[in-house]
């Protein structure tokens, strides 16, 4: 399970901790303690960056986000919906952070989701048959499990059934798949992991290519705006970036025409879900901007 952005594997080259410094002091020379902190154009002290970053000024109300809002130039309908994409994850970011956990971004919409868009990518790239496509679901299902709860030591006795009935539940797929499919699976909560697992299920030379960077480039027509295929590589390994991608997928904004949002239209349990999901994210965004 990863908290903060800036500790996967697309974000974690950045000089985040260079980045935090500039951020911190800005916030003291503004006296502003908002929780979702905004980069101006006058914030010149502060290197630009590209994901919400997690911070603490002292004497203040503790964990706090900022993001950089000096890359969305204008003020038409897009540059809008991109920034409020950006304060959406931040917030939903700062969120999991304060609680220590990200449990809260483990729903069936989201699982059913991620596991269906990884799985896609998949059989689109190396041509697998409907039995592995299926195993490959489970693994990406399993994958989003591990990047929303705190399983560090790997998966226990307990974790296996609880894991188990969450994807027949999700996904409804039958016991025996899930079970083949998990019993070749080892922990882990990276995009590294990811690939492990499937070239496990595999289990073949077909799959031996398989790399974070070419799940990464064949994600690329997914998203759309600023900072899009990075952002998209990174929600692979964070839940609540993906989920504020998911949310804007499943909505009535213009990413509700894009590609993310045309491979999940088929898919019932998210269509018929999707209200329930991107409620569930509103109540969360609200805990952080209401506080």
């Amino acid at each position: 399970m990863i908290i903060d952005p800036y500790e996967t594997t697309l974000a974690r080259p950045y000089q985040s901790d260079k980045i935090r410094s500039q951020v911190t002091q800005a916030a003291i020379s503004d006296g502003v303690y908002d929780l979702v902190f905004r980069i101006r154009e006058d914030h010149r002290e502060v290197s630009s960056f590209t994901q919400p970053i997690l911070f603490e000024t002292p004497g203040n109300k503790g964990l706090r986000v900022a993001v950089d809002s000096r890359q969305y130039k204008g003020s038409n309908s897009f540059v809008t919906e991109q920034l409020d994409l950006l304060e959406l994850r931040a917030a939903l970011t700062l969120y999991g952070a304060r609680e220590g956990n990200l449990t809260s971004f483990y729903h069936p919409v989201a699982s059913t989701a991620f596991a269906n868009l990884i799985a896609g990518i998949i059989s689109q790239r190396f041509g697998i048959d409907p039995k592995l496509k299926a195993y490959v679901t489970v693994v990406a299902a399993a994958h989003y499990y591990n990047i929303t709860h705190q399983l560090d030591a790997g998966y226990g006795d307990q974790d296996i059934p609880l894991i188990m009935q969450a994807i027949m539940r999700d996904l409804r797929l039958p016991a025996d798949i899930v079970e083949a499919a998990l019993d070749k699976c080892e922990y882990g909560d990276t995009m590294e992991s990811l690939c492990e697992n499937i070239r496990r299920v595999d289990g073949t030379e077909r799959t031996t290519s398989l790399v974070p960077g070419l799940i990464i480039n064949s994600s690329g027509g997914l998203w759309y705006g600023i900072n899009a295929a990075e952002t998209v590589g990174i929600s692979y390994e964070h839940a609540p970036t993906f989920c504020a991608l998911l949310f804007n997928a499943l909505g009535d904004g213009s990413y509700s025409r894009g590609e993310m949002a045309k491979r999940l239209k088929y898919i019932g349990s998210v269509r018929q879900k999707a209200e329930n999901f991107r409620k569930s994210m509103r109540t969360i965004q609200s805990e952080i901007t209401n506080a």
